[in-house]
Protein backbone atom coordinates (compact mmCIF):
# COMPACT_ATOMS: atom_id res chain seq x y z
CA UNK A 1 0.00 0.00 0.00
CA UNK A 2 0.79 3.34 -0.96
CA UNK A 3 -0.72 6.38 0.85
CA UNK A 4 -0.96 9.76 -1.53
CA UNK A 5 1.21 12.71 -0.52
CA UNK A 6 -2.01 14.83 0.14
CA UNK A 7 -3.37 12.06 2.35
CA UNK A 8 -6.62 11.60 0.41
CA UNK A 9 -6.06 8.21 -1.23
CA UNK A 10 -3.98 4.49 -0.65
CA UNK A 11 -3.10 2.54 -3.73
CA UNK A 12 -3.32 -0.80 -3.03
CA UNK A 13 -3.58 -4.11 -4.26
CA UNK A 14 -7.54 -4.91 -4.99
CA UNK A 15 -9.70 -6.54 -2.45
CA UNK A 16 -11.89 -8.41 -4.93
CA UNK A 17 -9.52 -9.90 -7.59
CA UNK A 18 -11.65 -10.38 -10.85
CA UNK A 19 -11.47 -13.37 -13.16
CA UNK A 20 -11.73 -11.45 -16.51
CA UNK A 21 -7.72 -11.59 -16.65
CA UNK A 22 -7.03 -7.94 -15.65
CA UNK A 23 -4.87 -7.11 -13.00
CA UNK A 24 -6.03 -4.08 -11.05
CA UNK A 25 -4.94 -1.12 -8.49
CA UNK A 26 -7.48 -0.26 -6.05
CA UNK A 27 -7.28 3.85 -4.93
CA UNK A 28 -9.17 3.90 -1.73
CA UNK A 29 -10.54 6.87 -0.29
CA UNK A 30 -8.83 7.16 3.52
CA UNK A 31 -11.88 9.27 5.42
CA UNK A 32 -14.83 7.45 3.44
CA UNK A 33 -13.38 3.80 2.57
CA UNK A 34 -14.74 4.17 -0.93
CA UNK A 35 -12.79 2.71 -3.02
CA UNK A 36 -12.52 2.27 -7.59
CA UNK A 37 -10.62 -0.48 -9.44
CA UNK A 38 -8.31 0.79 -12.12
CA UNK A 39 -7.00 -2.05 -15.16
CA UNK A 40 -3.46 -2.09 -15.30
CA UNK A 41 -3.20 -4.75 -17.79
CA UNK A 42 -3.60 -8.42 -18.79
CA UNK A 43 -2.23 -11.74 -16.31
CA UNK A 44 0.23 -12.61 -16.26
CA UNK A 45 1.78 -9.40 -15.66
CA UNK A 46 1.75 -8.37 -12.01
CA UNK A 47 2.79 -4.96 -10.38
CA UNK A 48 5.34 -3.64 -7.58
CA UNK A 49 6.51 -0.53 -5.99
CA UNK A 50 3.47 2.16 -6.05
CA UNK A 51 5.11 5.63 -6.13
CA UNK A 52 3.39 9.16 -6.29
CA UNK A 53 3.40 11.98 -8.05
CA UNK A 54 4.06 15.11 -5.45
CA UNK A 55 1.08 16.43 -6.68
CA UNK A 56 -1.12 12.98 -5.78
CA UNK A 57 -2.58 13.20 -9.24
CA UNK A 58 -0.53 10.60 -10.75
CA UNK A 59 0.70 7.26 -9.74
CA UNK A 60 3.50 4.91 -10.97
CA UNK A 61 3.71 1.17 -11.21
CA UNK A 62 6.25 -1.12 -12.32
CA UNK A 63 5.16 -4.08 -13.81
CA UNK A 64 6.37 -7.20 -13.54
CA UNK A 65 6.19 -10.55 -15.59
CA UNK A 66 7.39 -14.40 -14.13
CA UNK A 67 10.03 -15.90 -16.46
CA UNK A 68 10.10 -18.85 -14.29
CA UNK A 69 9.13 -19.51 -10.95
CA UNK A 70 10.71 -16.87 -8.52
CA UNK A 71 12.44 -15.02 -11.74
CA UNK A 72 10.40 -12.23 -12.30
CA UNK A 73 11.77 -9.73 -14.99
CA UNK A 74 10.39 -5.74 -15.43
CA UNK A 75 8.16 -5.26 -17.53
CA UNK A 76 8.21 -1.29 -17.98
CA UNK A 77 5.85 1.12 -16.64
CA UNK A 78 2.29 2.13 -15.44
CA UNK A 79 1.29 5.36 -15.00
CA UNK A 80 -2.57 5.66 -13.33
CA UNK A 81 -4.07 9.09 -14.15
CA UNK A 82 -6.32 9.50 -11.04
CA UNK A 83 -8.85 11.81 -11.84
CA UNK A 84 -9.23 10.10 -15.27
CA UNK A 85 -9.41 6.61 -14.14
CA UNK A 86 -6.78 5.05 -16.89
CA UNK A 87 -3.45 3.96 -16.84
CA UNK A 88 -1.37 4.09 -19.30
CA UNK A 89 1.20 1.06 -20.13
CA UNK A 90 4.82 1.68 -21.08
CA UNK A 91 6.62 -1.59 -22.32
CA UNK A 92 10.03 -2.56 -22.18
CA UNK A 93 10.85 -4.51 -25.37
CA UNK A 94 13.74 -6.16 -23.49
CA UNK A 95 12.76 -9.07 -20.71
CA UNK A 96 16.03 -9.51 -19.22
CA UNK A 97 15.85 -6.66 -17.27
CA UNK A 98 16.05 -7.39 -13.69
CA UNK A 99 13.33 -7.13 -10.93
CA UNK A 100 13.90 -3.72 -10.50
CA UNK A 101 11.78 -0.69 -9.63
CA UNK A 102 10.90 2.65 -11.37
CA UNK A 103 11.00 5.67 -9.06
Amino acid sequence: MAVAPDGGLDAREPTNHRDDGYVTVELAARRTGEARAINTGKRPVAYDAPRWSKDSKRLLLTPKTEIKQDDWRTAGFIVVDVAAGIAQIGRLGDGSIPNDDFF
